[in-house]
């Protein structure tokens, strides 16, 4: 019961019932049915259209359950498994672009729920396993690279995705009695690709999108009816002229005897209008927004010998966003070195590198049409001294760049003890470095105006020691019994630093 029954290509699937029994319409022509099973091994099987009955038989995948998944401090085979652990191996995360491993989760696992934070470019996404799990406390995962605690899902930027081997999901209590209380949440376990004995092999990848939007934002698409309903509501509201700065004066730029007045459309649609600006109908939505291109390329090496064996790669991604102005490049290396020092102590390190340069804000759209994107002179229009919803001059003259800089470092030897016996002691640091740099001018933000022109500098800074010692032991007795042990401490130091 339960096997899973798809059309091969096509959109069309079902699954067996409790007698293992299955019903599914297939158009003219050869087709061919994929069968899965968890633990059994997927076949396919080619068919006609007009055949109307079919015998399968499920085969054991061995291979499967005898696969070796990371859990924590160890690995255990899916045989043993009795947790609730998914897992995500590194091909099947799609040629996607994305600016984060976090954002290649999204349908891929399940229990696991991601959302997109925000359309800024290089956003982070907010991640939840079996859903929220606390009132007022944290709700993200704890996300674990190489053996090292990275934190929660924001931190995952310093990873390049094609670097990832795979991924496993801790979603029941065990992940708390690994992890403590900072695996609450459950806990996103990445190992990252390691050098393989052999000749050098190196790679190029590159992959460029363009994105589109779904549709278009339905605001006011007629000026005129804009600034008549704009002046209504107001003066039904009881408001005076006086009050109504921008729309619904006999001049909607405070020109004239500053009385209300309701001209028809028919009036105002005859007004000429390069002599009065009721008709400039600016489309703000195309002024500011784009379609964004995104770029990203790769190029790594990985070889060695049955001794020493090593991986390295370079990663540029580019994204621009919906907004313009708004842009966000990534630069990340990694090298990896495992050396055998002899047949029992094996010792390694592990080195990441990320710069990111994060530009730009948010901006809106919900100008009124009726006012023009530059004045007479060509500088940013503004309807009055104190106008400062021109989103062309926030976007083009407000300063808000975020720079920052991350550097992980591990290093680790792995002692064999005996056959079913090994010692692992791991050190591990990671540095971080955030510099903001804002400034909003006095003539285009309200807080720029009140501030006389406001500037600021923000800069933060981590620095995270961990040192983790464990021994393992895994033992088997006859064919029936198997002893998995594993003791161990772990210390870790974090420091931040805030100024602005």
């Amino acid at each position: 019961p339960g096997v899973g029954v798809r059309v091969k290509g096509e959109n069309v699937a079902t699954s067996t019932d409790p007698k293992g029994i299955f019903s599914i319409e297939l158009s003219a022509g050869q087709k061919t049915l994929v069968f899965t099973f968890i633990g059994m091994q997927t076949k396919e099987i080619a068919i006609t259209g007009d055949q109307t009955s079919l015998a399968v038989s499920m085969i054991d995948d061995q291979q499967s359950l005898d696969e070796v998944l990371v859990v924590g401090y160890g690995t255990v085979r899916k045989s043993d498994l009795t947790g609730a652990v998914s897992t995500l191996k590194g091909s099947d995360l799609n040629r996607t672009p994305a600016s984060s491993v976090d954002q290649l989760l999204q349908g891929k696992l399940p229990g696991v729920q991601v959302i997109n934070s925000g359309g800024q470019p290089g956003a982070g996404a907010t991640i939840r396993i079996r859903g929220a799990s606390s009132l007022n406390g944290s709700k993200d995962p704890l996300m674990v690279v190489d053996g090292f605690p990275w934190g929660d899902a924001g931190n995952l930027k310093q990873i390049n995705p094609e670097d990832i081997e795979s991924i496993e999901v801790l979603k029941d209590a065990s992940s708390a009695a690994i992890y403590g209380s900072r695996g609450a949440n459950g806990v996103i376990i990445i190992t990252t690709r390691k050098g393989k004995a052999g000749q050098a092999r190196i790679n190029f990848s590159s992959l460029n999108t363009v994105s589109t939007r779904a549709n278009k934002p339905d605001l006011w698409r007629d000026p005129v009816e804009e600034a008549i309903y704009a002046n209504e509501a107001a003066a039904n509201g009881g408001a005076i002229a006086t009050d109504i700065p921008y729309i619904g004066m006999t001049r909607p730029f405070g020109v004239g005897d500053q009385t209300i007045y309701y001209p028809s459309i028919a009036e105002l649609r005859g007004i000429d209008p390069t002599k009065e600006p009721w008709q400039y109908n600016t489309d703000w939505v195309d002024l500011i927004y784009r379609n964004p291109i995104s770029q990203s390329y790769t190029l790594s090496a990985d070889g060695g010998t049955e001794n020493t064996k090593y991986a390295l790669s370079g990663n540029y991604y580019n994204e621009e966003g919906i907004a313009i102005k708004n842009d966000y490049d990534k630069y990340t290396g990694r090298l990896n070195i495992e050396q055998n020092l002899n047949k029992a102590i094996t010792a390694g390190t592990n080195v990441v590198l990320a710069h990111t340069n994060n530009t730009g804000g948010g901006l809106g759209v919900g100008r009124s049409r009726i006012f023009p994107a530059y004045d007479e002179n060509g500088n940013f229009f503004r309807t009055s001294s104190t106008d400062y919803g021109n989103p062309l001059a926030i976007a083009n003259r407000v300063l808000n760049k975020n720079k920052t800089i991350d550097v992980l470092g591990t290093l680790f030897i792995n002692a064999k003890l005996s056959n079913w016996l090994q010692f692992r002691t791991q050190l591990s640091s990671k540095y971080g470095n955030s510099v903001q740099d804002q400034y909003d001018p006095r003539d285009v933000t309200f807080r720029g105006f009140e501030n006389k022109g406001y500037g600021a500098i923000i800069n933060s800074n981590y620095t995270d020691l961990l040192n983790e010692n464990y021994l393992t032991a895994n033992k088997d007795f006859g064919t029936a019994h198997r002893l998995n042990f594993v003791a161990g401490y772990s210390i870790q130091k974090t420091v931040n630093r805030y100024s602005t």
